[in-house]
Parts: C-alpha cells; sequence; structure tokens
C-alpha cells in the first residue's frame, strides 16, 4: 500500500548523527534512536544473515502511532521531548492508536502538525514545525490548546533550589513577558514549600505561598486561561494569613470573570455573560473594599517606627491611588453589569415572543360556531327531510360564491378561503387615502386648507402572497392566515409654494393571525411594511412637497392593517361560517 503526503510549510531535513554498531543513532544525553542495522563484513566464508533486524521495517506510514513503546521514544526523541508530557498532546496520541479508518487516521494526524512531526521522528526522518504553524492549529481546532508550562519551563524552573530563587526568577521572566516560563517557576516555589513545611525547613514568609498563587493567577491572565486563574486566585484567598492585602487578588479574579463574560458574549451565550459580569463587579467590590483596609493601616501604621504596610508618605500615596483605581474599576463594572443584564433580558423576552408565536401559529383562530348557530341547524329527526334543500342550498352558495374552495374532508377538514380572501382585500383597500393640512396659524387666512392626499391605487395580486382557510377538526374550526400585500399609491402635495405628484409601493408582511399590529413592534411578533418611492425622490434635497409625501405616507400602513384586524378577519369568519 503506498500513500501520498502532504505536508503543508513543513521543510524535512535529515537527523545527523553517528551509528553505532548495534545500528542506533547516538544523539547525546537525549537517548539512541532504532535503525536498521548495518551489513555484516565480508569474511571470506558465506555471509551469515543479521542477528537483528529493524522491527519497524515494514510499518505503514501511520503504524508507527501504535508501537507499544511509543511514550517512551517520544519522550527520549530530542524533537517530541518538548510535547511529550503535554496532557492535550498525550491524549491526542491515545485518540490516533483507536482509529481504525486510513482516511480519517491520516486526516487527523496531517492536521495537527505535532502529530505530523512524531510521525516523522518516529520514522527516522525530520520535520520542523514554527510556533505559527501550533498557534494556527491550536486556534482552528486541529490540535488541542497545549499546558501552560512546557517541559522546556519544567528545565529552566528545576534549576532554582530555594523558594526565593524560585520567586524572584519568575518575577524576572514575567516582567521580560516570558509567561509559561514565569508560571514554571511560581509552580517550583509550591513545590518546593510543599517539600519544606513536612521537613520543618520553612524558612520563609507565611504570605509566600498566597502571593505566589496570586501571581500565578497573573500569568494564567496574560496566557489567557481565566479558569485556572480563578482557581489560582481562589487557593491565594484560601492561604492567605491575617493581614494580607487581597487587593490585587480580587482585582485578578475580577478581571477573568471580565474575560470570561467577553468569551461567553462573543458566542451569544447572554445570561452567562450576565452572570460573570455580576461576579466580575462582585470581585471588584470585595478589590475595594481590601483596598480601603490597606489604606487604614498605611494611615494609622504611618507614625510607628516599623512594620507599616504604607511605607510611609510614599506608601500612603500608593495605597490611596488604588483605591481611586478600583473606585473607577467598580464604577465602570457597575455599568457593564447592567447592560448584560439587559441584554440577557432581551434575548430572554425575544425567546419568549418567539415561543408565544410558535404557540399561536399552531392554535390558530377559533371560529367555532356559535351556540346559537348550533339552535338553528335541523336536528337528526329531521335530517332526512332537509337534506336535499340543505344540499341545494349549498350547491346554490358555491355557485354564488365560487370564490370559496371546496372543503376537504377527512379526520381534519380543511376549507381554503383564499380566493376570497384575495378578492375581498382587494376590493377592500383600493380607495383608501390619507390627507393633511398646512400648519400655519389662523391669520393668514389658510387655516384647515388642504395640502396633500395619499391614496391606495390597487392591490397586486400577481407580487403579492394571500393564504387564508378554516381548519376543523371534532366540530371546533380555527382560522389560519398569513398575508404578504404590495400595494400601489399615488400622492399629490403642495408645499411652500412647491407642488407635484408621485407614485410608490407599499408592502405589508408578516401579517397573520398569530403576528399583531403595533407601531415599532417586534418584526417577528408584529406586522411589518416597507415603503418604497421613484429613485429620484430618494435623494435628502428634494423639493418640499415631496418631503412631505415621504413622511405622511407612512400614514397607509396603519389604515391598512386596521382594516385587516376589524373588518378582515371577521369577513372571513363569516364567509367560513357559510361552508358547511
Amino acid at each position: 500500500m503506498f500513500f501520498a503526503i502532504r505536508f503543508r510549510r513543513v521543510h524535512l531535513r535529515t537527523l545527523c548523527g553517528e551509528v553505532s554498531a548495534e545500528g542506533k543513532i547516538d544523539v547525546g544525553s537525549v537517548g539512541p534512536m532504532i535503525l536498521p542495522p548495518p551489513s555484516p563484513p565480508a569474511t571470506g566464508a558465506e555471509h551469515e544473515p543479521a542477528a537483528t533486524a529493524n522491527p519497524y521495517a515494514m510499518e505503514g506510514p501511520f503504524d508507527c502511532f501504535k508501537r507499544p513503546d511509543i511514550f517512551e521514544q517520544l519522550r527520549f526523541h530530542p524533537t517530541t521531548r518538548s510535547y511529550a508530557f503535554d496532557t492535550g498532546f498525550i491524549k491526542s496520541i491515545e485518540e490516533v492508536r483507536t482509529i481504525k479508518d486510513d482516511q480519517a487516521l491520516a486526516s487527523r494526524v496531517l492536521g495537527d502538525p505535532r502529530l505530523t512531526q512524531t510521525m516523522g521522528a518516529l520514522q527516522g526522518w525530520g520535520l520542523s514545525v514554527t510556533e505559527d504553524e501550533l498557534r494556527k492549529a491550536e486556534r482552528v481546532g486541529d490540535m488541542p490548546k497545549r499546558d501552560a508550562v512546557q517541559f522546556e519551563d519544567y528545565r529552566y524552573a528545576n534549576a532554582y533550589t530555594t523558594p526565593l530563587e524560585a520567586k524572584e526568577a519568575g518575577n524576572r521572566c514575567f516582567k521580560d513577558g516570558e509567561n509559561s516560563r514565569a508560571l514554571a517557576c511560581y509552580l517550583k516555589v509550591l513545590q518546593l514549600i510543599a517539600t519544606a513545611q513536612p521537613e520543618g525547613k520553612a524558612s520563609f514568609e507565611p504570605s509566600l505561598p498566597a502571593t505566589v498563587h496570586a501571581n500565578c493567577a497573573a500569568v494564567l491572565l496574560k496566557l489567557e486561561r481565566p479558569k485556572d486563574a480563578l482557581a489560582s486566585v481562589a487557593e491565594a484567598v484560601r492561604m492567605a494569613p491575617v493581614g494580607f492585602d487581597l487587593t490585587k487578588t480580587h482585582h485578578r479574579a475580577s478581571l477573568a470573570h471580565e474575560a470570561l463574560a467577553r468569551t461567553n458574549l462573543a458566542n451569544v451565550a447572554a445570561e452567562s455573560a450576565a452572570q460573570h459580569w455580576e461576579r466580575a463587579l462582585e470581585s471588584a467590590r470585595m478589590a475595594l473594599t481590601a483596598a480601603k483596609e490597606a489604606e487604614l493601616v498605611a494611615v494609622g501604621g504611618s507614625s510607628g517606627s516599623s512594620g507599616s504596610s504604607g511605607g510611609g508618605g510614599g506608601g500612603r500615596n500608593m495605597v490611596a491611588a488604588t483605591v481611586r483605581n478600583m473606585q473607577r474599576e467598580v464604577g465602570r463594572l457597575k455599568d457593564e453589569a447592567k447592560a448584560a443584564r439587559e441584554r440577557c433580558e432581551a434575548v430572554q423576552a425575544q425567546a419568549k415572543r418567539e415561543a408565544d408565536a410558535a404557540a399561536r401559529r399552531a392554535k390558530g383562530v377559533d371560529v367555532s360556531m356559535p351556540t346559537t348557530a348550533l339552535r338553528s341547524m335541523p336536528t337528526d329527526e329531521h335530517a332526512s327531510s332537509t337534506a336535499p334543500a340543505a344540499s341545494a342550498a349549498s350547491s346554490a352558495l358555491v355557485a354564488r360564491e365560487g370564490r370559496v374552495g371546496l372543503p376537504t374532508t377527512g379526520y381534519i377538514r380543511d376549507i381554503d378561503l383564499s380566493p376570497y380572501a384575495a378578492e375581498w382585500l382587494a376590493r377592500e383597500v383600493a380607495g383608501l387615502s390619507h390627507r393633511w393640512r398646512r400648519t400655519e396659524p389662523a391669520d393668514k387666512g389658510i387655516e384647515g386648507k388642504v395640502e396633500g392626499k395619499v391614496t391606495i391605487t390597487a392591490l397586486e395580486l400577481d407580487k403579492s402572497e394571500i393564504h387564508a382557510s378554516i381548519k376543523e377538526k371534532r366540530g371546533k374550526r380555527s382560522l389560519f392566515y398569513d398575508l404578504s400585500m404590495q400595494l400601489k399609491w399615488s400622492a399629490s402635495s403642495e408645499a411652500a409654494g412647491t407642488s407635484g405628484e408621485m407614485y410608490g409601493v407599499l408592502k405589508l408582511y408578516n401579517v397573520a393571525q398569530d403576528t399583531r399590529f403595533e407601531l415599532g413592534g417586534d418584526k417577528e411578533t408584529c406586522y411589518m411594511y416597507e415603503l418604497g418611492f421613484p429613485p429620484q425622490f430618494h435623494r435628502a434635497d428634494v423639493p418640499p412637497w415631496a418631503a412631505r409625501v415621504r413622511e405622511e405616507a407612512a400614514e397607509l400602513f396603519e389604515m391598512v392593517a386596521t382594516l385587516v384586524t376589524s373588518r378582515f378577519v371577521p369577513a372571513v369568519q363569516s364567509k367560513g361560517q357559510l361552508v358547511r
């Protein structure tokens, strides 16, 4: 079986080293890499077969992931040992080992730069992968996000043997922007503290563990790991001794919640974002309280000889500045939390409106025959005698009202009233008009003079969709209708010594039994409209008469909507009652 393998921006190189007699490459302290053994020298006699053979000589391209000692080989190889201890990488290797389909296996390995590099290292040829490629794979999801601390960072931190040395090294790395290495140093501090305490060799201040955990939170925020930062904050608060200043610690918790809130906002999780904003505000308030307590300590201890956290006038000024900064931060987060609550309430209200609309859409409008009408229906004992007359009356009705569709029978009966509804609307909307008057005072002698009029001239049935029907189930009827109408209108106007005529269109849509007429209402649950004007009147510098027409033509929407709700629905209901 042959495989065609294409690597993206990956450069092939050859591993160099000296081959020993056992067929291994000597790569120094990192360990051996097995290669095929060399042929034995000729002795003049028959050549004996090699005593040892390469166990991986017949492997396919992806069989290397199934080696039983793959993790040990990766830890020793110089190319892969830098991430051989990464939890996401280990999990990826374990998942690859279980994939049976060759195509899925190739897609997974070649999509993850670290797996691609691993395959090359295990088979004896090298691949170089850049940091940009790794970050892109993390960003698009081709590989899991790497651990905050990598193998080389641990190696760097292990060079320090005392907690204070490791802490100072972490501070230097954090200042230089080497965040992963700084975090490794802080973790080394915690390891040394845990080792020294049981042995009674503790030679550090009691506040050191809380300080280091707070520093870890700061680094994790830089590494964009807000959840891990919150865990470090919780440990810092738990281990803080009495009198420890928790201002920075609570402020970092606030920043972590804010980061989570912004992430959830991007993912349209409004409720979760609002909760994180509230928690960010709560943490900021706790930080402000801690800052005020530190300010009191600084002011109260300024007259003392030593032991004051204020450190003199400069310290008091610094603490006062911190209080002012936290007050501004609390004010900012109040506004953010309020806006988040409003967004959450808007999303919830919208979801409720959509659910209500769906329920109304499924239910329809009840148009069951009232009790008085049922009393006028013939009883069973007169059914046979009245049947011919009823049949004749029904036939006459259909003949006279041919625009009523024949009802379908069965468990659910559907009476199509769309033709009748279209004809009724075309007849009733034509001629609807709106007039407006001048606004000049009466002393000019022109008060009440008609300035203009806009009139609906026709319903364009070929550009409209009008559906109306009555569904009957077990004697109960419901009206369903859905209207999308395009209407022509004309207008004439006089204003400021100018006059003219204009023609346009009005489109009404989202008019149904589950929506309503409400000016400025929601597009999911209310009637909607659009006004169309000739292109020459789209500009801002139109004559005064045209500007007045553009303003007044919108009144047609309310007139047509009122016609639908007050007259159209009762008319269709009445027509449905005639069909039995």
